[in-house]
């Protein structure tokens, strides 16, 4: 549970473009389908033959394995990914909250462009990347081969995916095989950098920076979602070594009774203490964004009367030395 502090905390953090937003599926409703949406009307179009039709990453290894063709699924994703069109980036909505924050890193397990869309209109220039999670992917040059000088900022932001975008669908980490070689390229040294066991870097330094120091904020994943289970636990592997603890605030899908979410609550807490304080908010990401936005405007009010104080602090100070000098020339 986020207390008054966590909330101030974390509000001070955005403004000072020191927070890291990690964006799940649950961001993108209700303009896309949930993962369990997509799964069953996959399963049923391609005759899934199992019980556990809403888990998409078995349902996805299924149609690699019928057609013969490992990207076969994730076209399939994204045409229909595609034909949702796009949210209205306005008001509340989640990418445009976001948006509208002073961040330079937005990182995402999400395959859409809506950040990017949402940081275009407004007025923000944003690049767009993906992590290189296996050998292939390392082919493609990413944007600081591109751009060697490119430093993320509020200006130019860049949108980085973790799990692959729609811009290149076999970057996409959908099907069993993806997720277990993501982890297994991870755990091969516990970090993202080029090592003995991996000839290529799975993210850019300026990614991994973003991630070990600042504040993090998950919003639109479920506790039993892959997407989130598996980046969490990259974290663990990654950045278990660190000095310093870091905060995590995370947006969860909530259960069907509340002791459900202490338990879970409390498993997250004991199972990350020796590397996160991690906060929980139970709901939904519209409402998570909505009361972190209502606390960053109070921050960004309480900052600016702050500054217009000082301000004429400065002024009356100023005032006081020229009547001094004044009263100084007179005499």
């Amino acid at each position: 549970m986020l207390e008054p502090a966590n909330w101030q905390e974390l509000a001070k953090s955005i403004l000072a473009g020191q927070c890291t937003p990690f964006l799940g599926a649950g961001a993108c409703t209700p303009t896309l389908p949930t993962s369990n949406e997509l799964s069953r009307a996959l399963a049923r179009e391609f005759d899934y033959p199992l019980v556990n039709s809403t888990e998409l990453a078995h349902v996805t290894q299924f149609i690699a394995i019928k057609s013969h063709d490992i990207v076969h699924p994730k076209h399939e994703i994204l045409k229909r990914i595609a034909a949702c069109g796009y949210p209205r980036f306005e008001g509340a909505e989640p990418h445009c909250v976001l948006a509208s924050w002073p961040l330079p890193v937005y990182l995402t397990t999400n395959y859409d462009d809506f950040m990017v869309r949402a940081l275009e209109a407004n007025n923000r220039k944003a690049h767009r990347d993906f992590c290189r999670w296996n050998k292939e992917l390392a082919e493609y040059p990413g944007v600081w081969q591109r751009e060697p000088g490119y430093r993320p900022s509020a200006e130019t932001p860049i949108v980085y995916h973790m799990h692959g975008n729609s811009e290149l669908p076999k970057s996409l980490v959908a099907t069993e095989d993806d997720y277990l070689e993501f982890i297994y390229n991870i755990a091969k040294s516990g970090s993202m950098a080029k090592t003995v066991d991996r000839s290529w870097e799975m993210l850019p330094p300026w990614i991994m920076r973003a991630i070990s120091n600042h504040c993090l904020m998950f919003l639109g994943y479920g506790l039993l979602d892959w997407s989130f289970r598996v980046i969490f636990r990259w974290l663990v592997l990654s950045l278990r070594q660190t000095q310093r603890r870091l905060k995590i605030a995370v947006q969860l899908s909530p259960f069907a009774d509340q002791d459900a979410n202490d338990r879970a609550q409390s498993y997250l807490r004991e199972y990350f203490h020796h590397v996160f304080d991690v906060m929980i908010f139970w709901g939904d990401a519209q409402q998570f964004i909505a009361e972190v936005n209502r606390h960053v405007a109070q921050e960004r009010a309480t900052q600016a009367k702050a500054a217009q104080a000082q301000a004429a602090q400065a002024q009356a100070a100023q005032a006081e030395d020229l009547a001094a000098e004044a009263a100084a020339v007179q005499g």
